[in-house]
C-alpha cells in the first residue's frame, strides 16, 4: 500500500535534524542542518551571511526536485550556493515508466523493482513443486476463471458467443502440467523465434522432457516451429554475433561493422545487392546457412497466443486501468495473487457479481484492439515520435465508424453510464481529448473536426462536454483562426446545450419546483465547468481588439446574469524571500530567507508559507491538498463505498477480488445511484462530535487498515488519533461535512484544486486553508471554485504568494487570480 506522507509542523520554533541511524542526513564542510523553518525569520537578505545554512525538509529529501539530476545529500550545499543544477552523471533521458493507479502495490518506491520483487531469481531456479505452486496462483486461474465465466454467461443468455476461442483454451488444458509451464514462462518472453536447445538447457531441470513437451504444444496448435518463412532479417536478430562472424566467413566477406545492428545492415545489403549466375539474390542461400546455425526454433502461435491474452483482458479488465500490453496486464495480476497469497498486500471483501459487459465476442475484440491502438499512441507521445498524429488521425476515423454501427451504439444506450468505459468508443473519446495539444500543435483543423465529433456524440463522456465546448472556443481565439465570433458562438451554444443537458436529468417534480420558483439560476449545480465559461465569456465581452458583435456579447452577457454565482475572490497574502536562479525548466523552485542572526535557509514556497502561518498561531499543518480529509470522508463512507445491498441498483459493481474500488467510482454514476444513502449518511455524521467522527475512522481503520483501497492509510493512522480528533475539532464537523459532500458529488473532479496546505491550531479550535502561489504562477478555475465554496462556508481561505519585494504578510490585489 503506498504511503503519501504528510507534513506536520511539530515544534517549528525548534531546528530539527534530520538523521538516518547515527549519521547526519546532509554532511558538508559548513555548518549544515535539515530544519524545519523557523519562526523568528526574517525575510530580507543581510549583506553580511553566515556560514550556518539551513536546509529544509523537501529539498534534503528530494533534491533532484529542486536541483535538478545528479545533486546528492553530500553536495547540497554546493549545489544551492553555485546557483547551477549540479550537472547529472547519468542521462536524464529514460524509457517512460509505465503508469500505475494511484494505489498500485507498486507506488510503494521498494528497494528492487517491482518485477524483481515479484518475480525474484528464484522463480528461474526454484524446484518443480514451488514452480507448479506459483503456476496454480496464476495463468491456471486465468484460464479457468476465463471459460468458467463465459459459459456462465452463455447459459444465462447474457452474450451472444463466447468472447474468446474455448477450443484452443481446451486444446491448452490438455497438456501436461510441465507443458503448461512452459506456456506460461514463454508468454512472459518477448514474442519471438527461440532455439529448441537453449529452452531445453534453461527449463529441462528436474528431469523435464522439453523436447517432447513442446512436442504437444505443436500438435495442440498453441506454437509453431517452421520459421523459414521469416525475413531475412528477421532471421538475422535471432543469431548471437560469434554466429554472425562466422556467418560473414562462411559468405566470404568482411565488414566493418562496430556491433551487431551494423552486422546484420551490411549481411542483409550484401545479400540483397550480390546476384547470382541466374541474376537472382543470394538471400535464399543466405537463410540456408543462418538455419543451420539456428537449428530447430519454435514460437508461440499467434493466434493461440492471442487468445491467452484475451483471457488476461477479460480478468484484469474490472481493475487495470492503465494503458500498457497484455503481457505488463498479466504481470500486474500475477503480482496482485502472489502478493495476496503472501499476505503482503490485501483488497476489501465485498460481494462479487460478474454481470457480462461484452455482449458478443466481436465487441470484446474492438475494446481490445482500441486499447492496445491507444497504448502505443500514448508510448508514441511520451517518446515524441512523429506517429503521433497520424495515429490519433486513425482514432478519429475509428470513432467516426463506430458512432455510425447502429449494432454497437444500441449496446452502448443499453449500458449504464460507468459501464460505456469498457467500450472502443469510450477509448477513443479519452484518447481524442487527452491528446487534444498535439493534435492542436500543428494541426488545428484538425482538432477542429475532433472537438466537432466528440461535441455532436450523446454516447460517450457527456459530462466532460463543458471542457470540450471551452477547448473548441480557445483554438478559435488562437493564432490559427484569431475568430472571437466562432469563440462567442461556441460558448452561447455551449451554456444551451449544458442547460438542456442538466433540465433532461430533472424528475418531473422537480421541473414544477423550478418552473414554480421562478428564481432558479441556469446551469445549476454544473460544477466548476460553468465558472470557466463564464470566465472565457467574459474575457471576449471585455476584448477591445478583436471585439465581438454586439449581438453576441449582450446574449453572453445575459448568460452570464442568469447563471449568477461569481466566485468570491480569497484575500491573498504576500510572502517575502529571494528566489534563487534556476537554469532548468521543470524543477520546482527554491527560495532563500535569512534569519537575525545571519543563517539563511533555503526551502519551498509552502514551506515559506507554513512558516509563516504557525508565527500567526496556526501550529499543526498538512501539506497535502486535501488528502486527509478525504481519507477521513471515505473511512466515514466506508460501506456505501463497498458494501451495496445484494440485488440493489447498484449491485455488480465488483467483478473481482482484486479491485480497490467499484466498478462507479470516479464517474457520475456513483453518486447517482447512492445519492440517497450518501445524504443520510452525511446527515448522521453532521450531528456527530470530532471525538465521535474520529472513532467512527478508527473503527474502519481497525478492520481494513492496510487494505488496498481509495483510502491512504498512512493519513489517518491510529497513532494520529489525537491530531485527527484536534484536526476536525478545528475544522469543525459541518464544514468537513460540506467539504466531503461536494467531493463525493464528482470525485474525479470535485477533488482537484484543494489548497495545498490545512492548517489548525488545537488549543484555539481555528483553522485555515492555504492555496500557496510562488511569483508567476496562477490559480486554475478548479483551485478558485474551492476558494470560493470554504469561503461561502465560512472557512478562513486565502491564497499565500511569495512576493519578494514585498513585506511577508502583506495583503494586497495580484495577479495570481
Amino acid at each position: 500500500m503506498p504511503k503519501r506522507k504528510s507534513e506536520e509542523m511539530n515544534n517549528p520554533g525548534k531546528p530539527k535534524k534530520m538523521t538516518k541511524g547515527k549519521k547526519d542526513v546532509v554532511t558538508t564542510t559548513k555548518s549544515v542542518v535539515t530544519t524545519h523553518m523557523s519562526p523568528s525569520m526574517k525575510n530580507h537578505v543581510s549583506p553580511s551571511q553566515s556560514d550556518k545554512i539551513n536546509i529544509s525538509p523537501s529539498i534534503a529529501k528530494n533534491p533532484n526536485k529542486f536541483l535538478g539530476a545528479g545533486t546528492h545529500k553530500k553536495n547540497l550545499t554546493q549545489a544551492i550556493e553555485s546557483n547551477t543544477p549540479v550537472e547529472p552523471k547519468t542521462p536524464t533521458s529514460r524509457t517512460p515508466k509505465k503508469r500505475l493507479s494511484k494505489f498500485s502495490p507498486f507506488k510503494k518506491s521498494p528497494q528492487k523493482s517491482p518485477r524483481k520483487e515479484l518475480f525474484p531469481k528464484s522463480i528461474e531456479t526454484q524446484d518443480s513443486d514451488t514452480f507448479l505452486n506459483f503456476y496454480d496462483r496464476t495463468f491456471d486461474k486465468v484460464v479457468l476463471v476465463s471459460v468458467v465465466q463465459m459459459k456462465e454467461w452463455q447459459e444465462n443468455k447474457q452474450t451472444m458467443d463466447h468472447l474468446v476461442d474455448l477450443n484452443t483454451l481446451q486444446k491448452f488444458c490438455s497438456l501436461s502440467q510441465s507443458a503448461k509451464n512452459i506456456y506460461v514462462r514463454l508468454v512472459n518472453r518477448k514474442h519471438a523465434w527461440l532455439k529448441k536447445s537453449s529452452l531445453e538447457e534453461k527449463y529441462g531441470k528436474n528431469g523435464t522432457d522439453v523436447i517432447a513437451d513442446l512436442y504437444t504444444m505443436e500438435e495442440a496448435g498453441v506454437i509453431e516451429s517452421n520459421y523459414e518463412k521469416e525475413d531475412l532479417k528477421t532471421l538475422l536478430e535471432l543469431l548471437q554475433v560469434a554466429e554472425l562472424k562466422d556467418l560473414c566467413k562462411e559468405l566470404k566477406q568482411s565488414f566493418s561493422a562496430k556491433n551487431k545492428s551494423e552486422m546484420i545492415d551490411a549481411i542483409y545489403k550484401f545479400a540483397i545487392q550480390q546476384r547470382n549466375m541466374f541474376g537472382q539474390d543470394t538471400q535464399s542461400h543466405v537463410k540456408k546457412l543462418i538455419q543451420k546455425y539456428l537449428g530447430e526454433c519454435v514460437k508461440l502461435a499467434s493466434d493461440a497466443r492471442d487468445v491467452f491474452l484475451s483471457c488476461v483482458f477479460l480478468v484484469t479488465f474490472p481493475f487495470y486501468h492503465e494503458l500498457s500490453d497484455n503481457v505488463t496486464r498479466l504481470n500486474d495480476y500475477i503480482s496482485r495473487i502472489v502478493r495476496t497469497v503472501r499476505g503482503e498486500i490485501k483488497f476489501p471483501s465485498y460481494p462479487l457479481n460478474r454481470t457480462c459487459i461484452f455482449k458478443s465476442a466481436a465487441s470484446f475484440r474492438q475494446y481490445m484492439e482500441a486499447y492496445e491502438l491507444c497504448t502505443n499512441i500514448d508510448m508514441s507521445c511520451k517518446m515524441k515520435t512523429s506517429e503521433t498524429v497520424p495515429l490519433l488521425q486513425k482514432v478519429h476515423e475509428l470513432l467516426r465508424a463506430t458512432l455510425q454501427d447502429q449494432t454497437a451504439m444500441k449496446d452502448i444506450r443499453e449500458r449504464p453510464i460507468y459501464l460505456r468505459r469498457y467500450s472502443a468508443g469510450y477509448i477513443y473519446v479519452k484518447t481524442l481529448y487527452s491528446k487534444l495539444n498535439e493534435i492542436k500543435r500543428d494541426h488545428p483543423k484538425l482538432a477542429v473536426e475532433v472537438l466537432t465529433t466528440l461535441l455532436n456524440q450523446t454516447y460517450f463522456k457527456e459530462y466532460d462536454k463543458g471542457k470540450w465546448f471551452e477547448a473548441l472556443a480557445q483554438i478559435y481565439q488562437s493564432p490559427h483562426f484569431k475568430d472571437n465570433n466562432k469563440a462567442a458562438d461556441t460558448l452561447l451554444y455551449a451554456f444551451k446545450v449544458l442547460e438542456k443537458q442538466r433540465t433532461d436529468k430533472l424528475s418531473e417534480e422537480e421541473r414544477l419546483a423550478e418552473a414554480s420558483s421562478g428564481s432558479v439560476k441556469k446551469l445549476k449545480d454544473l460544477g466548476w465547468i460553468k465558472h470557466s465559461l463564464m470566465e472565457r465569456a467574459n474575457m471576449l465581452i471585455a476584448r477591445q481588439k478583436g471585439r465581438i458583435d454586439r449581438d453576441k456579447a449582450d446574449a453572453l452577457t445575459e448568460w452570464i446574469q442568469d447563471i449568477g454565482e461569481p466566485l468570491t475572490l480569497a484575500r491573498v497574502v504576500g510572502l517575502g524571500g529571494k528566489l534563487m536562479p534556476n537554469t532548468n525548466k521543470g524543477l520546482k523552485h527554491v527560495y532563500m530567507s535569512q534569519s537575525s542572526d545571519g543563517s539563511r535557509t533555503y526551502s519551498s514556497v509552502e514551506e515559506q508559507a507554513s512558516a509563516y502561518f504557525t508565527r500567526l498561531g496556526y501550529t499543526r499543518y498538512r501539506h497535502d491538498e486535501g488528502l486527509t480529509l478525504r481519507s477521513i470522508l471515505y473511512a466515514l463512507l466506508w460501506d456505501v463505498i463497498y458494501a451495496p445491498p445484494r440485488y440493489s441498483e447498484i449491485w455488480g459493481v465488483f467483478h473481482s477480488p482484486y479491485q480497490e474500488s467499484p466498478l462507479d467510482w470516479r464517474t457520475s454514476n456513483f453518486y447517482e445511484r447512492r445519492k440517497s444513502k450518501i445524504t443520510k449518511r452525511l446527515s448522521e455524521i453532521k450531528e456527530m462530535t470530532p471525538e465521535q467522527v474520529v472513532a467512527e475512522v478508527m473503527k474502519v481503520e481497525s478492520e481494513h487498515v492496510d487494505e488496498s483501497c481509495v483510502i491512504n492509510w498512512s493519513c489517518v493512522s491510529r497513532d494520529n488519533v489525537n491530531i485527527l480528533t484536534n484536526c476536525v475539532a478545528s475544522i469543525t464537523v459541518p464544514l468537513l461535512v460540506n467539504i466531503g459532500e461536494y467531493i463525493i458529488q464528482d470525485v474525479d473532479h470535485n477533488a482537484q484544486g484543494f489548497p495545498d496546505l490545512t492548517m489548525w491550531n488545537p488549543d484555539k479550535k481555528k483553522s485555515i486553508f492555504v492555496e500557496v502561489k510562488s511569483m508567476n504562477d496562477r490559480l486554475s478555475i478548479q483551485q478558485k471554485v474551492w476558494l470560493h465554496k470554504l469561503c461561502e462556508w465560512g472557512a478562513n481561505a486565502c491564497i499565500a504568494q511569495l512576493k519578494p519585494s514585498a513585506e511577508t504578510g502583506e495583503e494586497k490585489q495580484s495577479n495570481v487570480v
